[in-house]
């Protein structure tokens, strides 16, 4: 489940979606720093810092936003770790 700002959580189909419309219209260049990963038993949880820019494919200016992102998977029974909830607080950065 994806958690996003002014938008109904969604799920893994809904993300694709989303993720190719914005591969149409843009570039998409993000970078993901790893700043906490903390494990309570059959759960963990990860925050990033994010920064994102979304260059136009017909030209003009980029967008450029940044934020944390917590995440949070689930250990299956196999022993993989899935993810469970991802929460996107992306902002747009003052020029």
């Amino acid at each position: 489940m994806f958690l996003n700002h002014g938008r109904p959580p969604f799920g893994r189909d809904g993300f694709s979606v989303g993720f190719s419309a914005a591969h149409q219209q843009y570039r998409i260049h993000c970078i993901s720093e790893l700043d906490e990963v903390t494990i309570v038993g059959e759960v963990t949880y990860t925050v990033c810092r994010d920064s994102l820019s979304l260059i136009p494919h017909a030209g003009g200016v980029a967008t450029e936003l940044t934020g944390d992102r917590p995440t949070l998977y689930r250990k299956q029974h196999d022993g993989r770790w899935l993810q469970a909830r991802d929460t996107n607080t992306l902002s747009s950065v003052a020029r």
